[in-house]
Parts: structure tokens; sequence; C-alpha cells
């Protein structure tokens, strides 16, 4: 079914408005016991414990074909998802980068093999766009979220960044400037899993990646393609820990979960190319994207069982981000 642009435009942006009740209503249409503490976050993999990250192993394989599932909502002439929001309804961020396409999941193992962001908008966004308007037809399609051979699954790694006190960042992500996930507070950093340039295999490192997306988006550095080795130098000796993966229920795409411990959080920006990032604590009560709330929830849950790991401080007041 062709829909009108300003029609399809209407949905799109009511989901940039209302994407924290929407996830917890699509969180509704799967088993209670699939969300993390209840946020609707549907795990695949969670250890019983935050483990270090380097102790989580990476592989590499060939990704499978997928056939395309293509939505009933479009605009007429555009003939994917991606290419509906590129031409009515364009970020300032917004390449078809490559990315790492997640395969296979196994406690404390993670397969991957190549694929593209805008295979990710194509099956996420749309879910989201879908459930937004009130239908289910490419939910319906994809049947169980945690078959990856279903749909391509890019995953994004997302980090909550605590400093010595406790104390956390998060980030409003401005609808103008991102793709997926505006309009809502997030972590930061958060980026996709993908390549930083050409070496596509030794780019297959969380902590590599998480360097990058520290330096630009906390100390806003440009964007860093190809950095030399000397870069990661610094990151080396960073605490990081795994505390999961899962998908959000309402675009079912992924997220890997880490936590990283800093000594001050005096060195981040106000605003970087995504949004505005703010200092926080516990209780964040604004809503939040779903792999956010649950690491919050898991990283909670860690300070309580194990007393060595980051106790999650108080929050403060703070000013109320901008709303559009």
């Amino acid at each position: 079914m062709v829909v009108p642009v300003d029609q399809w435009l209407a949905v799109r942006r009511c989901l940039n408005r209302s994407r924290g009740p929407l996830s917890h209503s699509a969180a509704r249409l799967y088993p209670a016991d699939w969300s993390v503490a209840g946020t609707p976050f549907l795990t695949l993999s969670v250890p019983d414990e935050p483990i270090p990250l380097d102790d989580l192993r990476l592989s590499w394989a060939l990704s499978p074909p997928v056939d395309p599932v293509v939505p009933d909502f479009l605009p007429a002439g555009l003939s994917s998802y991606s290419a509906a929001i590129g031409a009515l309804d364009r970020p300032t961020l917004f390449e078809n980068r490559p990315c790492y396409r997640l395969l296979a999941v196994s406690p404390g193992h993670l397969t991957f093999g190549p694929g593209s962001y805008f295979d990710k908008l194509d099956s996420a966004e749309a879910l989201a766009h879908e459930h937004c308007a009130g239908t289910s037809a490419l939910r319906a399609a994809i049947g169980d979220p945690f078959d990856l051979g279903r749909r391509p699954v890019l995953p994004d790694v997302q980090t909550l960044l605590v400093d010595r006190e406790g104390r956390f960042l998060l980030q409003w992500r401005d609808p103008a400037k991102v793709a997926a996930n505006g309009g809502i507070h997030g972590l930061v950093p958060t980026g996709e899993f993908q390549p930083s340039g050409t070496d596509l295999l030794g780019d297959l490192d969380l902590r590599r990646l998480i360097a990058r997306e520290y330096a630009e988006e906390i100390l806003g550095v440009p964007e860093l393609r190809d950095p030399a080795a000397s870069f990661y130098e610094p990151f080396r000796a960073m605490p990081l820990f795994f505390l999961g993966i899962g998908v959000d229920a309402l675009t079912l795409s992924a997220s890997i979960l880490t936590m990283a411990v800093v000594d001050s959080l005096d060195d981040a920006v106000p605003v970087n190319a995504e949004g505005v990032v703010i200092r926080s604590g516990l209780p964040f009560t604004e809503p939040m994207t779903s792999p956010g709330a649950a690491a919050l929830a898991l990283a909670a849950r860690g300070s309580r069982r194990f007393p060595r790991f980051p106790r999650l401080a108080a929050q403060e007041p703070r000013a109320r981000p901008p709303r559009r």
C-alpha cells in the first residue's frame, strides 16, 4: 500500500516523540521473562555477573543471504525505509557504511559477518514505524526476535560511562541529527559496531570501537577514520565490562551493553554530533532507550551483588534538555 508523504512523515514524527511508550507497548507483545529487569530490552545473552570485556570472544564468518522484507507503507517511488528517510526526513548523520552483522550468540562468544548500516534501518526503523502506525505485518513476518537468520541484525555498542563517584553520562538524542532512536535519552558513548576504515578484521574489537566513540562523543574529537595504533594506547588500561546483549522490543535492533569506569567525567563536551550530553545518577525518570534502561539496571544489580563493582550514585538536580 502506497501512503501519502504527509502521512508517512506524521507517523515518523510521532515515532520520534514517543519511542519510550512505544517500546513498552511493543514489549507487551513478548513474554515478560524475556525482558531485562522489566525494561523493553529482550535478552539474547546476559551473564550472571558483569565480566571483563576482554574476556568476551569475537569470531568472524560469512553472512548468509536474507530475503528482504519490504514495508507496504512507503510513499510512491521509494523502495526501502532507508530510502524514505534519505528522501523525506534526512538527518545530519546518514551514511550507508559497512557494519558488523551479528550472526550467532553463545555465552562469552559473539560471531559476526559483513553488513551495512542501511540494512539495519530497513528492518529496525521500519518495525518501529509500523508499530507506531498500529500495524504488525513486518513483525509477524519476522516472528522470533532472537532468530538472527530472519533479518540482518547490525548491533550497536552502548557504553555506560561511570566515574569513580558513581556518576554516569547520558545523552538526549536529537532527531534532527540521528536516523535512529531520536527524541529520547540513551547511553553515551554509543556507536554502530563498524570498522573505522579499511581494516575490517582488525577493527572487530569492542575496545577499539569504544575508544573511538569515547573520543568523538565525549571529548568532541572529529570522526576518526583509520586512526594510528598509538591512538588506542591510552584506552588499553580503561576498565571495561560486558553487561549483556539483547534487542529492543520496538525495533528488534541489537545492542551490546558495556560499562566503562573513568576517573572523572569533567572532560565531557555538553553537546556533540548526536545530541546533548548530561551527567546524572539514579533513579533516572526521563524516557530512555531500552538498552540504556537495561544497562542501568544491570549495572545497579552488579553493584549490589559484587562489592568491588562500581556503585551508581544518586541523582542530582539538573536542567532539562531541549525539546523539539
